[in-house]
C-alpha cells in the first residue's frame, strides 16, 4: 500500500500494479481489513485514471468485507472517494451528502489519517460550493477549514501539501471571481504553487490553470496561455487521465489562439477538444447509472438498519406491556413510510436524467405522431420530411431553444434534432455527408451560441432542457 501511495501521482500504472497485488496478496491470505483497504486504494487509483466505473466496483467490494463496519476511518475512505466520482459526474449534491456524513462519522476520530481525512472533508465541500456557484458558502467553510489547518496531528501526515495547495488556491479563486479583488487572488495563487513546487510527486497542474485562468482574466492572453500549456505538459508527463480538466484547457487554449488569429492552432485544440468531449460523452451514461445504482444502495441499506433497529425496539417494548409496544410500532411504521416516501421522491429525482438516455416518457408516446424508431430511421435515411416530423412530435423545440439564442439558423436546429435522438458525431457526419470534425466544429459553435460551459454534457444538457 506504501508503493501505492508512494507511485499515485507520478506512475498510475505502476501505482494500480501495486494495490492489484496487495488486493492478491490480502485475498490469498483472507485478511478481511488488508482486503477492504487494497480494494479502496484500487478504487483511488482507478479513479485517477478516469476510470470511474471501475473505482465504483472496487468501493463496492471494499463495502461488502467482514471487517469494513469495525473502521470508521475505513468507511471515511470509502466516502471520500464515493465523492470524487460522484464530483466527476456533476453530482454535486452527493458530494456534499458524502463529505458532511465523513465528518461526522470520523468526528472523534483522532489519528493522523483520520485528522488528513477531515481536513480534505473540509475542502471538498469548499471547492464544491464554489463549483456550485455559491461563493458565500464557499467561503464559510474555507474558514472552517483554514481553521482546522492548524490541527497538530496534519503535520504527521503523509502528501498533506497538496490539501494545503488547493486550500490556497480556492481562496485565490474566491478573491478572482467572488470579491473581484485580483491582488489578493495572485498572492494566494503564487502561495499555493508555493506549498508544493518542491514536491515531485505532487501535481501542479491544477494551480497552472488557476493561473491561467487568472490571467485570462486580465486579458494578458500569452502569458495566460504558457500557463495552460504548462498545465498540459504536467499531465502528459505524469500520464494521468484528468480527462474534465484536459477538456477545459482544450477548450481555454483554442479560445487563446482564436483571440490571438491563429487559426490553425486554434483548430488544432478544437479537434482536441471535441475528441475529448466526444469520449467523456460516450463514459458518462455508464458512470451516472454507476452511480446512481451506488445511490440506491446506501439509501436501501440505512432503511434496512432503521427497520430493524424498529424491529428490536418493538420486541423490547412488548416485554415491558403489550399496549406500549403497539402504540410504538403504529407509530414507527408511519413514520418508517414517510420515509420511504421521502426517499423515494429523493430517488426519483436524481435517476431522471439517466432514464431519459434509455426512453421517452410513457406521456411523450401518447402524445408524439411519430415514435422515436420512426423518427430515428428517418434520419438515418436523410429522409426530406425528418425535420418536419421532428417538430410536430417535439413543437415547443424550436421555440424553448431560440428563447436561449434568437440568433440560431436552421441548420443547427437540425444537428441539434440529431443530437436530441443521441447520434453521436461521426453517425451525424454520415447522414450528412460531412466529415467528422465539421461536425466537431459546428457542435462546438452550438455550445457558444447557447452558453454551455465545457464541462456540461451536451446531449444532457439539451434533453434537460426541453423535457424541463
Amino acid at each position: 500500500m506504501d508503493l501505492n501511495q508512494e507511485y499515485a501521482w507520478s506512475n498510475r500504472l505502476k501505482a494500480l500494479s501495486y494495490a492489484k497485488d496487495a488486493s492478491l496478496i490480502a485475498e490469498k491470505i483472507d485478511n478481511s481489513e488488508k482486503k477492504a483497504y487494497s480494494y479502496v486504494y484500487m478504487a483511488k487509483t482507478l479513479g485517477y485514471l478516469g476510470l470511474t466505473n471501475e473505482s465504483f466496483t472496487y468501493l463496492e467490494k471494499a463495502k461488502k468485507e467482514r471487517y469494513f463496519k469495525k473502521d470508521k476511518v475505513l468507511q471515511a475512505l470509502v466516502k471520500e472517494e464515493t465523492s470524487v466520482n460522484f464530483g466527476k459526474l456533476g453530482l454535486f449534491a452527493e458530494v456534499l451528502n458524502e463529505n458532511l456524513s465523513i465528518l461526522t462519522l470520523v468526528a472523534n476520530e483522532n489519528t493522523p489519517l483520520a485528522s488528513r481525512i477531515k481536513f480534505r472533508a473540509y475542502g471538498n465541500i469548499a471547492a464544491t460550493y464554489m463549483n456550485m456557484g455559491d461563493y458565500k458558502k464557499a467561503v464559510e467553510w474555507m474558514k472552517k477549514e483554514e481553521k482546522y489547518s492548524k490541527e497538530p496531528l496534519l503535520l504527521k501526515t503523509r502528501h498533506i501539501k497538496a490539501a494545503f495547495s488547493n486550500l490556497s488556491a480556492n481562496k485565490g479563486y474566491v478573491y478572482l471571481n467572488y470579491f473581484k479583488k485580483n491582488d489578493s487572488a495572485l498572492f494566494y495563487f503564487n502561495k499555493s504553487l508555493a506549498v508544493i513546487a518542491n514536491e515531485k510527486g505532487e501535481t501542479k497542474a491544477y494551480i497552472y490553470r488557476a493561473f491561467g485562468d487568472y490571467y485570462f482574466k486580465q486579458k494578458q492572453y500569452n502569458l495566460s496561455l504558457s500557463y495552460y500549456i504548462k498545465s498540459l505538459e504536467d499531465i502528459e508527463s505524469r500520464k494521468i487521465e484528468m480527462a474534465e480538466l484536459r477538456v477545459s484547457l482544450y477548450d481555454n487554449i483554442a479560445k487563446i489562439y482564436g483571440i490571438l488569429g491563429e487559426k490553425e492552432k486554434q483548430n488544432v485544440f478544437l479537434e482536441k477538444y471535441n475528441k475529448e468531449n466526444e469520449k467523456a460523452t460516450k463514459l458518462n451514461p455508464i458512470s451516472v447509472r454507476k452511480a446512481v445504482s451506488v445511490i440506491l444502495s446506501d439509501n436501501k441499506s440505512n432503511i434496512s438498519r432503521e427497520n430493524n433497529t424498529a424491529k428490536l425496539l418493538f420486541v423490547l417494548l412488548f416485554s415491558v406491556t403489550a399496549i406500549a409496544s403497539f402504540i410504538f410500532y403504529r407509530y414507527k411504521s408511519k413514520q418508517n413510510k414517510l420515509l420511504l416516501q421521502q426517499k423515494d421522491v429523493r430517488l426519483s429525482e436524481k435517476n431522471h436524467l439517466i432514464s431519459e438516455f434509455e426512453a421517452e416518457t410513457d406521456y411523450l408516446k401518447k402524445k408524439i405522431h411519430f415514435t422515436i424508431d420512426e423518427l430515428i430511421n428517418l434520419a438515418k435515411k436523410n429522409d426530406s420530411n425528418f425535420y418536419s416530423n421532428f417538430i410536430d412530435t417535439f413543437p415547443h423545440f424550436e421555440k424553448i431553444l431560440l428563447d436561449i439564442s434568437p440568433s440560431l439558423k436552421s441548420s443547427d436546429f437540425l444537428l441539434l434534432a440529431y443530437i436530441y435522438l443521441n447520434f453521436d458525431t461521426k453517425q451525424i457526419a454520415d447522414i450528412l455527408f460531412k466529415s467528422v470534425r465539421t461536425i466537431q466544429n459546428k457542435k462546438y459553435a452550438l455550445r457558444k451560441k447557447l452558453g454551455i460551459s465545457t464541462n456540461e454534457d451536451l446531449y444532457i444538457w439539451l434533453k434537460t432542457r426541453y423535457n424541463s
